[in-house]
């Protein structure tokens, strides 16, 4: 296919076909099953992209049936959609590549089995075999690598590892190494991730294979560890990351225990350089980190050194738990898939990025957001179906020379070898030059040396004709131009006397002898003949002012080249710079701009200078410039500015400004992020303001004021380690700054901290919410039972959710069973444990609702309970019922109630309604009673108790209430209602409070339900 624009050659799409409906060596023609639209995707670019299509298998989620609806997809950089292929349907997510195995031949994932689909005819053949996560072809045998998982059962603990298998077409293995011969079953997550009933060790996920040294380069998520395994001995050549043997260092040169976390897609880029997608799943170094990114290495595998030399990290909305992609396109830039259905702080959609050498993205596609669907993507390919050929619109040359040029190519796919097509060379339509090219793997750049000889001076049409190993060809038209000369000039056409760059030089060659006549000021400066000659002007030597300078060829008396313009050479002067003002003023928070009018002949850059430090540079280019410099956000204060101006001939000028920065009136409070939940008792509570403005300060704590002081700084901090109960008990707290000026303004600045009575230690918190996966509604989860339920579903590691029931409040092991999974839908696992660094136990299977006992394990209690999908349906998942527990014992101090006077109420009114406020650190339950007789009672949260008596009687009724907390901890109060038939007292009783106190942090959330959450 030849295409004389040189542009892309648009592929016409046949009948869609059904992938998962084929046999063997078979053209289809069927009706199209499911759609897939360019009206989906969202497609933003600056135009500095790679050209070529975008190959993946789309994970297409019906958020009502939540089938994954999966599609083959091939679009073009503008978005439309070149090719659209239904495979069918799945009950969970599809982690299937495609990618190109020759230059014709796409290996497939699909859904059951892979199979092979070649792109320019539109067939396919299914190849016989189960694979995961990854495939990779061998040219040499004609066969396929790709893994599968396989468990082993190690000191009676079921384990999960992987075994790499290579298959013939037919599904015939005939090579295999399992994972368990080089990793330890000890190197397990400390994150404790699991493949179904099995902990799972491995989880590879990215096969390379190279053959030049006939090697595999296996990537392991869960041990943040590639391995390169030698394909004929089976041994491990070498093992690189976590637990690697090589020394990592990143990007500015520190050393690193591992470079990566969970990382996927790991692939050479060039020979001991290595591309991949770090996920930043389960950083272990930083518990919150959410910086997925795109990492270059280059490893010296003699020293066993491997150095981060290229990163991008994107936004943090773009955070990929799952999956992911990195591939190094042919014109430098970096394509991404960052391809999870649900971004952490982005609410839907797979992004695929093109990213140059910047960081910048040049090119974006993700989805349109509805309420139907949600869309993911394993992996992208970016493709041509063609070789590329390096853009040339017009070249110049001479016929003094061989006209010679050289050409980058790449071939139209990454390939694992060097791949061999042909070139044609054609000169006005006339083959001149034909032959073998090599096209470097890795999609590296080729170099096509051109020699076209020696041609003569006129206008010639060169066209490039490349194909690859199956024909398919890709064309480039130059415009080339012969001339009997050539010149090159360098050097200023502007000095200052004196400057030392100050000539001008003339470069060049000639066929034949031409006359040279070099004019300054229309008088003859150098005459000769021209035929390989350097000439050149001092323009020192021309004293100050403007000179007309002529540079003519003469072929006989024929002018064959013309060059004319003006040098200028200015007097020896520094650069001029004014300002509007020697001194400024400014109100904090204002903006401002420091103005400079600056000139110079020859300027070269400008500096500014704060207090005596370099603050800003940059190149001056503009003779005549005003210079608007943004004043900074400066806090209060004098700042000496000054701007320091340099030219070509080494003069300075400088400027100085003093500014004043003034404080704002009324004052400026900003609170500055702090930590706002403190645990009783331990650690200070520590709370910073940025004060601007302001000459006292006044600190309330529940609007009582506790402390005050004269302001000496921009940076306020309050800190106190006084854990005194009547101010700092457990609960809501409002903290309140005050800050006033000298003219009386007033600004204030709130904050609420909470106080926990127990709070689970910060390390165990951070875990245990990374120790669920493949959940929806987690919180639905927490709480008493309430229908509202979590759903666990199945994708490559069966969904769980882990509940941290709280330290010093766990599940204890009593006589019978000690608690109850109220659940529904399909078979789940259970598992308990007390120490997230170590191995969660296996407790039981069930469906339903079930009651669990600890002494089957031996455990003494429990603190953490994880409970995990096994198989058949969703796994709706209400609460966890805590039959024994532990409590907190060292709490002594019992409930807080506002009382109620004594009231009179009228008969005729029916009822009195009563309304306490009270509170405590850990609230249990209540009872009223009337007269002696127990009336209502219940559980009580900690917070207001209503209760409306009944009037049936004139007379007085004694109304008495009593409190308990979880600790047997008591109080009362009493009020006597004075029923009377007439009364001038319309009563019912309603009492306004300045706050309510809410104790939050408490893990009983009633007599019998103990649950903290956990989330991925």
């Amino acid at each position: 296919m030849i295409n004389t624009s040189g542009s892309l050659i648009t592929l016409t799409p046949e009948t869609d076909l059904i992938l998962n409906q084929y046999s063997d060596n078979v053209k289809l023609d069927l009706p199209p099953i499911g759609e897939f639209s360019s009206s989906e995707l969202n497609i933003t670019t600056n135009g500095e992209y790679y050209d070529g299509y975008n190959l993946f298998v789309l994970d297409k989620q019906n958020a009502i049936t939540h089938l994954q609806e999966v599609h083959l997809i091939v679009i073009d950089m503008e978005g439309n959609v070149i090719a659209s292929r239904f495979l069918g349907s799945a009950q969970s997510l599809i982690y299937s590549v495609a990618k190109f195995i020759n230059s014709t031949t796409i290996v497939v994932g699909g859904i059951i089995r892979p199979f092979l689909w070649n792109f320019f005819e539109n067939t396919t053949r299914d190849l016989r075999f189960s694979e995961h996560h990854d495939i990779e072809y061998i040219s040499e045998t004609n066969t396929f690598l790709t893994l599968m998982r396989e468990e082993a059962l190690i000191d009676g603990i079921l384990y999960a590892f992987d075994r790499v298998v290579e298959y013939t077409m037919i599904g015939e293995p005939v090579w295999s190494v399992s994972t368990q011969s080089f990793v330890s079953h000890t190197e397990w997550c400390p994150f404790q991730d699991m493949s179904g009933a099995a902990r799972s060790i491995t989880h590879s996920n990215s096969l390379f294979y190279n053959p030049d040294d006939d090697t595999i380069l296996l990537g392991c998520r869960d041990l943040n560890t590639i391995y390169k395994i030698n394909h004929t001995s089976k041994e491990l050549i070498w093992s690189l990351g976590e637990h690697g043997e090589f020394d990592l260092y990143d990007l500015k040169g520190n050393p690193k225990d591992s470079l990566w976390y969970h990382a996927h897609a790991f692939e050479y880029f060039d020979d001991n350089k290595i591309i991949f997608f770090d996920n930043d799943f389960h950083n272990q170094t930083d518990l919150y980190s959410k910086h997925t990114r795109i990492v270059e290495i280059v490893i010296d595998e003699e020293n066993k050194i491997a150095n981060e030399t290229w990163t991008y990290e994107a936004p943090i909305q773009y955070y990929s738990g799952i999956w992911g992609d990195a591939d190094k396109l042919p014109n430098g830039n970096r394509l991404g898939t960052f391809g999870s259905m649900l971004h952490t702080f982005e609410s839907k959609n797979a992004k695929v990025l093109e990213i140059n050498e910047e960081g910048e993205i040049v090119w974006k596609m993700d989805f349109v957001e509805n309420d139907v669907y949600t869309y993911g993507i394993y992996r992208t390919d970016r493709f041509l179906p063609y070789p590329g050929i390096e853009e040339k619109e017009e070249i110049y040359s001479n016929s003094i020379e061989d006209t010679t040029l050289q050409v980058d190519t790449w071939s139209g796919y990454r390939t694992r070898t060097d791949l061999e097509g042909y070139y044609r060379i054609y000169l006005n339509e006339s083959l001149v030059e034909e032959g073998a090219h090599i096209f470097r793997s890795y999609w590296r750049k080729s170099v096509l040396d051109i020699n076209l000889g020696k041609l003569a001076k006129g206008h010639y049409n060169l066209t490039i004709i490349l194909e690859d190993d199956s024909g398919h060809e890709a064309v480039r038209t130059i415009n080339l131009e012969v001339k009997s000369f050539y010149v090159i000039r360098t050097g200023f056409t502007e000095i200052e006397l004196g400057q030392t760059e100050s000539t001008l030089k003339w470069e060049g060659k000639a066929e034949t002898p031409l006359q040279l006549n070099l004019t300054v000021n229309d008088s003859i400066y150098n005459t000769t003949s021209w035929v390989s000659t350097n000439v050149s002007i001092d323009l020192n030597s021309l004293g100050i002012g403007d000179h007309k300078i002529e540079f003519l060829l003469y072929n006989s008396t024929e002018l064959v080249y013309n060059e004319t313009f003006y040098a200028h050479v200015y007097p020896a002067e520094p650069p001029e710079v004014t300002t509007g003002s020697a001194s400024l003023s400014r109100t904090w928070g204002d903006t401002g701009y420091i103005q400079w009018d600056i000139f110079d002949n020859t300027p070269k850059k400008w500096e500014i200078w704060v207090n005596g430090s370099l603050y800003e540079l940059q190149d001056w280019t503009i003779k005549n410039y005003e210079l608007n410099w943004k004043i900074p956000s400066f806090n209060e204060g004098l700042y000496n500015i000054t701007l320091i101006l340099y030219d070509h001939a080494d003069f300075t000028a400088s400027s100085t400004v003093l500014l004043t920065i003034t404080p704002p009136s009324p004052p400026v409070l900003l609170y500055i992020p702090t930590e706002q939940e403190y645990q009783f008792g331990v650690g200070n509570i520590t709370i910073s303001w940025s004060i601007h403005g302001g000459s006292l300060w006044y600190l309330w704590v529940d609007n009582v004021i506790q402390t005050q002081g004269t302001l000496t700084d921009t940076l306020f901090t309050f800190s106190t380690n006084d854990w005194d109960v009547a101010i700092w008990g457990p609960g809501n707290h409002n903290v309140t700054l005050q800050v006033v000026d000298d003219s009386l303004y007033k600004t204030s600045s709130s904050i609420d901290v909470i106080v926990w009575l127990n709070k689970a230690d910060p390390y165990a918190d951070a875990i245990v919410t990374s120790l669920s996966d493949a959940y929806e509604i987690g919180e639905n989860a927490l709480g008493a039972p309430d229908d509202e339920t979590c759903r666990l579903y199945e994708t490559y590691t069966h969904g769980y959710i882990t509940l941290d029931m709280g330290e010093q409040e766990e599940v204890l092991n009593q006589n019978g069973d000690d608690f109850l999974v109220c659940a529904s839908g399909g078979e789940y696992q259970i598992w308990v444990g007390n120490d997230i660094e170590s191995p969660f136990t296996y407790l039981g299977t069930a469906t339903g609702n079930a009651s669990f006992n600890l002494a089957a394990v031996s455990f003494s209690s429990a603190r953490y309970i994880k409970v995990q999908y096994t198989q058949g349906d969703f796994i709706y998942v209400d609460a966890i019922e805590a039959f024994y527990y532990n409590i907190p014992e060292w709490d002594s101090y019992p409930p807080v109630i506002q009382h109620l006077m004594s009231i009179e109420a009228k008969k005729s009114d029916g009822v009195a309604v009563l309304i306490w406020v009270a509170y405590d650190s850990n609230p249990f339950n209540f009872s009223i009673h009337v007269d002696g007789l127990l009336f209502q009672s219940g559980d009580w949260n900690g917070g207001i108790i209503n209760s409306t008596i009944p009037l049936t009687k004139t007379g007085e009724i004694f109304v008495e209430l009593t409190l308990f907390d979880a600790f047997g901890n008591s109080a009362d109060t009493w009020v006597r209602i004075n029923v009377v038939d007439k009364s001038t007292l319309a009563l019912i009783l309603n009492i306004t409070l300045p706050s309510i106190i809410v104790i939050a942090g408490v893990s009983i959330f009633t007599a019998r339900f103990l649950k903290k959450k956990g989330k991925k």
